[in-house]
């Protein structure tokens, strides 16, 4: 079941970022462009806030992983997944910052839930081989 709602949340997220993807400038003129926002800040956001989408997919099914893994109280993958990522990010923040500004922190924030989403998934892996081995 679990892996029918990962394929289900990763789909969707999919599905989610190419639609809010095409609508970014939209949203963002109607929810920011007041006053001093002007036509060529609502460029610079949604650019921004179409980066930063990458990572939806990726993050609703970490979600579901890390939700699995907690109810099976494997909480070493967990934590060695999140510190990697974490750690990652943190890495990427500082390469990338200076490079691409915004950019690369949304750049970063994307890896990060790469990393974490493959992390657990590893996690996952590995620790559904060791439950078979106690059996």
């Amino acid at each position: 079941i679990s892996q029918r709602w990962l394929l289900v949340l990763f789909a969707g997220g999919t599905v989610v970022v190419l639609v809010v993807w095409l609508a970014a400038p939209v949203i963002v003129r109607l929810f920011l462009e007041r006053g001093a926002f002007t036509p060529a800040d609502t460029v610079i956001v949604a650019d921004l806030f179409r980066t930063g989408l990458l990572q939806l997919p990726f993050h609703w099914a970490a979600l579901l992983l890390y939700t699995e893994l907690a109810s099976q109280g494997a909480r070493r993958p967990i934590i060695i997944a999140t510190s990697v990522a974490v750690g990652g990010k943190l890495l990427l923040n500082v390469l990338l910052r200076e490079s691409m500004g915004l950019h690369g922190i949304q750049l970063a924030s994307v890896f990060l839930q790469i990393l974490l989403f493959f992390g657990l998934a590893a996690g996952r892996h590995l620790h559904g081989r060791s439950l078979k081995h106690v059996e």
